[in-house]
Parts: C-alpha cells; structure tokens; sequence
C-alpha cells in the first residue's frame, strides 16, 4: 500500500541522490545540463509539497504535489532505480486517483515515463 509522509530538511540528502539517480540522463537527452548547485535547486523548489513514497512501510521514491479543491497537481514523481519495473510509478498515480476527479502534471517528452502518464489519461 502506498502512503506519502512530507518530507524534511533531513531528507534533502536522500532527494538529490534520487534526483540525480533518476533524472540527469532524461535531462541531458533534452540538452538540459545542470549544476550540482542547480539541482539542489530543484529540490528545494516546492520543498513543502515534497513528500517521501513508502510502499508497505518502505521508502521507494518522492512525490512532489500540490493539492487543491479542484485537482493534484503533480510536479514530480521519482522512484528509485532498484524499485522501477514493479508498477510502483501506476499505485501512486491510483493512490493520488483516489483523492481527487484531475490531476495535472508535466513531464519531459524524451521521459519513459512520458508515455507511461499519457497512458493513464492524466492532463499533461
């Protein structure tokens, strides 16, 4: 079962290592080439709507969502790469489903995950 816990400033070491475990390769296929300093930007960016996945208790990736009366708006999803394959990425999206009729969400064109979303007939 997936639950989301809100993260703190003593996670932000954690989230920079899934960041650049999860991202720098899909950035850099969009010629994005970031700084350490610029993804530790990210991170912060949005920090208070971070939160840490945990599946049956364990800790398999961050979300980063904003939640209003209307939609979640997903800006973030990251699950660990040992933990990717095992439809982790499908029971936090029905699990955030659950909670509202909308979510919206970004994410790159060049991600795997791109296809993944479109196929869950989410707003990209």
């Amino acid at each position: 079962m997936i639950f989301f816990v809100k993260t703190t400033e003593q996670d932000k070491a954690y989230l920079l290592d899934l960041r650049l475990n999860t991202m720098v390769e899909h950035l850099e296929n969009q010629g994005l080439f970031l700084s350490l300093e610029q993804h530790q930007a990210r991170v912060a960016e949005h920090f208070e709507h971070s939160h840490l996945v945990l599946n049956d208790g364990q800790c398999v990736g961050a979300a980063k969502f904003i939640v209003s009366d209307q939609a979640i708006s997903l800006l973030q999803l990251q699950i660990a790469p040992k933990e990717q394959g095992r439809g982790l990425g499908t029971k936090v999206l029905d699990t955030l489903k659950a909670q509202t009729a909308e979510i919206n969400l970004t994410v790159l064109k060049a991600n795997p995950a791109y296809g993944f979303i479109n196929g869950q007939g989410l707003k990209l």
